[in-house]
């Protein structure tokens, strides 16, 4: 990936008494690739979505793992003419995500988002490698460091802006600040950012009650209900 869509929104989270289930700090070259090596990104299956400190609850990672596994299947084709008509089954975008615990920072980074790409760009180019044209857009939240992210391809970057991606982002922040559902804010996310590549989206409007607190309109935020809803028809076809 030659250029990338970046997106800071540092929430200074501060969290103390946690156990890991996998190591504490990760570098770009040993996190795991969700499609190859599912087991150590908490996946029961093939998936776009490694979390390997076990930080969103399995119902938001099996909401998040479906959605994230659908995005290639209903999105159009980004590519060139000849590459989209002559693949055997041409795929659409591409997202995924990488939760972890906290990014071993071994440069020194004082930027917590020159550390941030500095990882994500890693995982795109050496470790997971998901896109065939730019068309992949990586998502990552490291607990410890605060940090959401968003790289994207040159592609993907046609649809998914700057301004878009940092809207929503902006719209979801609180679920990323102590206390926060990380699950719901990932969850919505990826809908929000599927809703874009669709040409789905309708441009969010800021506006400010008497106390002077900012909302958001048109931004989607997960129902709860949803989640509920996918999990009793999963039952069922099961």
């Amino acid at each position: 990936m030659n250029t990338a869509l970046e997106i800071q929104l540092v929430v200074g989270l501060m969290v103390f008494g946690i156990s890991f289930a996998a190591q504490a700090e990760w570098r770009p070259e040993d996190f795991p690739n969700p499609w190859t090596e599912f087991n150590k990104c908490g996946q029961p299956r093939p998936s776009y979505l490694c979390d390997p400190n076990n930080i969103v609850s399995r119902k938001y990672s099996d909401f998040i793992e479906y959605h994230l596994n659908r995005v290639p299947n209903v999105t159009n084709c980004p590519c060139s003419t000849w590459h989209c008509e002559h693949t055997t089954k041409p795929e659409g975008y591409k997202i995924a995500i990488a939760v972890m615990t906290k990014m071993k920072n071994d440069y020194d980074f004082d930027d917590k988002k020159d550390l941030a790409f500095n990882f994500a760009y890693g995982l795109e180019s050496k470790r997971w490698d998901f896109g065939s044209c730019e068309n992949d857009i990586i998502i990552l939240y490291s607990e410890l460091d605060g940090m959401i992210y968003t790289l994207a391809g040159s592609t993907a970057r046609e649809k998914l802006s700057l301004t878009k991606a940092g809207e929503i982002q902006g719209a979801l922040l609180h679920f990323f600040k102590p206390g926060g559902n990380v699950g719901h804010g990932l969850a919505s996310m990826v809908l929000n950012y599927v809703a874009v590549l669709r040409d789905e989206y309708f441009m969010p409007s800021w506006t400010i009650d008497g106390n002077g607190a900012a909302s958001v309109q048109h931004v989607i935020v997960l129902p709860l209900a949803v989640i509920a809803l996918y999990r009793v028809f999963e039952f069922l076809l099961n």
